[in-house]
C-alpha cells in the first residue's frame, strides 16, 4: 500500500497528449533507453543545479516500506498541456514502480528502493520542445543508476516528432549524417586518449560508421543561450556502447553548423544561424 501520495491534480481535453505521454512514462518506442554511471548522473545534476533552484517543481511525492519515490519537473510550466500531461500519468508510474520494488524485495529483506524521475525541458525552438526523462533508481550503500529517455514535442500540432523528420528522406542524407556522428565520436576518444575503434581494430567512419545518427541513442537539442533557438544536438551512449565498458559513457554533442544543410527547409528555422557554445 502507498503511503501518502501528494500530487496536484488536473483534468484536460487534450487527449492526443496524453496518449503520447503514456509512450513517454513508460520508455515505448519514442527512445532508447541508456544507463550511465555516477559520474555522469552527477555532472547532470551539476548542470541543472542552477535551473533546479529557479523552476525545479515537484510533482509527485510518496513512500512505502518497498519504495520511496519522486518526481520532478525542470523548465515545465504549471498548467501548461506539458505539465497536465505529465501529472496524469504519474499514479500510474508510481503503481508500476511499486510492483516492481514488491517484487525485488518479495524473498529478501532490506531498505526500500529508491526512485527519482526527473523531467527537464532541454531546449525550446518555436513549438518544438526537447525533453529529457532521467530514471534514476538505486538502495542505500549502493551507486545509483540511471536510464535516460528523450522526445522532441511539437506543442503546436500536439505531436511527437522523429529525429528523421527533421532531415532530408534520401540515403545520402542518413550515410552523411551517420559519419558525422562517427567522427564525432572518435574526436572525444582522441581527447580522451582512449582506444580509437568503435567496434573491431580497423574503424572507418567513411566505409561502416557503425552508429546511426536518427536511430541510434536518446538525443536533445541543445539551447542558444537566449533560449530561443536550437543550437545542436546532443547524444547520450552508454557505457560499453561504442568502446569498452572501461572508457565510461559518452555524450556527444555536434553543433548545428554540421548538420545544417542536411535539414529539411522549414525546420532550418529552429535551428540559429549564428552558433552558440554550450
Amino acid at each position: 500500500m502507498i503511503i501518502d501520495p501528494r500530487a496536484k491534480r488536473r483534468k484536460t481535453s487534450h487527449h492526443i497528449m496524453m496518449a503520447v505521454f503514456i509512450g513517454l512514462l513508460f520508455g515505448g518506442s519514442l527512445a532508447a533507453a541508456q544507463i550511465f554511471s555516477t559520474e555522469w548522473i552527477r555532472e547532470k545534476l551539476a548542470e541543472h543545479e542552477a535551473a533546479a533552484l529557479m523552476g525545479q517543481r515537484v510533482l509527485l511525492q510518496a513512500q512505502s516500506p518497498q519504495l520511496i519515490f519522486k518526481s520532478t519537473s525542470i523548465g515545465v510550466r504549471e498548467g501548461s498541456d506539458l505539465h497536465t500531461a505529465l501529472m496524469a500519468e504519474q499514479d500510474q508510474l508510481l503503481n508500476s514502480f511499486q510492483n516492481r520494488a514488491e517484487k525485488h524485495l518479495k524473498d529478501q529483506a532490506g531498505p526500500p528502493v529508491t526512485v527519482h524521475i526527473q523531467y527537464s525541458v532541454e531546449a525550446r525552438s518555436g513549438p518544438l520542445i526537447s525533453l529529457l526523462r532521467t530514471e534514476t533508481t538505486g538502495r542505500p550503500n549502493t551507486d545509483p543508476k540511471a536510464r535516460y529517455f528523450s522526445t522532441l514535442i511539437d506543442n503546436k500540432n500536439q505531436d511527437v516528432l522523429d529525429l528523421s523528420d527533421l532531415f532530408k528522406a534520401s540515403r545520402g542524407t542518413r550515410s552523411a549524417l551517420d559519419k558525422l556522428l562517427c567522427q564525432a565520436i572518435m574526436n572525444e576518444k582522441a581527447r580522451r586518449g582512449a582506444p580509437m575503434s568503435i567496434e573491431g581494430p580497423e574503424d572507418d567512419c567513411d566505409v561502416d560508421p557503425i552508429v546511426s545518427f536518427l536511430d541510434d541513442a536518446p538525443f536533445t537539442f541543445t539551447s542558444t543561450r537566449d533560449g530561443k533557438f536550437f543550437s545542436g544536438i546532443r547524444f547520450y551512449f552508454h557505457a560499453g556502447r561504442i568502446g569498452a565498458g572501461e572508457q565510461g559513457e559518452f555524450i556527444i554533442t555536434i553543433p548545428q553548423t554540421a548538420f545544417r544543410d542536411y535539414l529539411v527547409e522549414h525546420h532550418r528555422t529552429r535551428f540559429t544561424s549564428v552558433p552558440v557554445n554550450n
